[in-house]
């Protein structure tokens, strides 16, 4: 089975922080609501955050070249378990700098076959620049440009030592990313909305030099605030990735689709500590994917932030 890369809408997310409305109390409320769709983000009173977030996904079968969806064979399946350290720090009122550090692990099974294997991935790096607070505008929604890269700090598939790949972490090439993003609250509803595109830079594989398709992506969320400041949010994110190319040459019917679909909450433990926590999955049926694999699974996030 084919890795599902999830990277680039990883580093999205994590770079959607957003900060609105008019007083510093309502700013942390749009904070809050914001905050259940994002691995981390920082309120307008914050300066840093760190915390540490699992991640556990199952695959639940393939979708073909042309769309037709294939279920995990009998006698085989793969999970993936990720650690990460998440941060994020203040430069200015308007720009966040924000980074990833991963583990991965992945157990595949085939028949008469099964293996563990695992190491660092790809470091996630980016910057957000918000050029409108939505309390700058009354009627305007805020917007944001986000930029960022994913460096090769992982093992590429072809470097892998272990005969079912267990242990590649990453895609083995510099992606570089950008976005922009838009969100407004209406009383307790934040709804927000993500368009990003990554481009991931040549390599060379078999002396054969190989670049991944263009990415373009689509993130739509909608979350609603509690009195407490807990929220809860259900977000769809869609990505096409296009052919890749190989020695110049495009490489037809090896672009991907994906789409995934998640349910997403928030609660504060304190003013500097909150638990955030999801549950998502790729539609394991037709015509939602292209050379891409079907998962669910569930992350669960502890952040402290001063």
């Amino acid at each position: 089975m084919r890795r599902c890369r999830s990277t680039f809408v990883s580093l999205a997310l994590l770079c959607a922080m957003l900060v609105f409305a008019p007083t510093e109390a309502k700013a942390q409320a749009c904070c809050a609501a914001a905050s259940a769709v994002t691995p981390a983000r920082l309120s307008l009173h914050e300066r840093w955050l760190a915390g540490l977030e699992l991640r556990a996904q199952g695959v639940l079968g393939a979708y073909g070249a042309e769309g037709g969806f294939v279920s995990v064979p009998d006698g085989a399946s793969e999970q993936g378990f990720t650690a990460s350290l998440l941060a994020a720090a203040r430069v200015t009122r308007r720009l966040q700098l924000a980074g990833v550090v991963p583990w991965q692990e992945t157990r595949r099974v085939a028949p008469e076959r099964g293996e563990v294997g695992g190491g660092f991935g790809d470091v996630n790096v980016g910057a957000r620049y918000d050029f409108v607070h939505e309390h700058e505008y009354r009627r305007w929604p805020g917007v944001a440009v986000l930029v960022g890269t994913s460096l090769p700090t992982g093992r590429a598939p072809e470097r892998a030592k272990k005969s079912l790949a267990t242990d590649a972490t990453g895609i083995g090439a510099v992606q570089m990313h950008a976005a922009v993003a838009l969100e407004k609250r209406f009383g307790h509803w934040l709804v927000g909305a993500t368009g990003l595109v990554a481009q991931r830079l040549p390599r060379t594989v078999d002396g054969l030099s190989t670049t991944l398709g263009t990415q373009v992506s689509a993130l739509a969320n909608v979350s609603y605030l509690f009195p407490n400041l807990a929220a809860a949010a259900l977000s769809a994110a869609w990505s096409r990735e296009g052919d890749a190319t190989i020695d110049q040459v495009l490489a037809p019917n090896t672009g991907r689709t994906a789409l995934q679909l998640a349910a997403a909450g928030v609660y504060p433990l304190s003013s500097r500590v909150r638990l955030q926590g999801s549950v998502f999955v790729t539609p394991p049926a037709a015509f939602f994917g292209a050379n891409q694999n079907a998962v669910a699974g569930g992350s669960v996030a502890a952040l402290v932030a001063f």
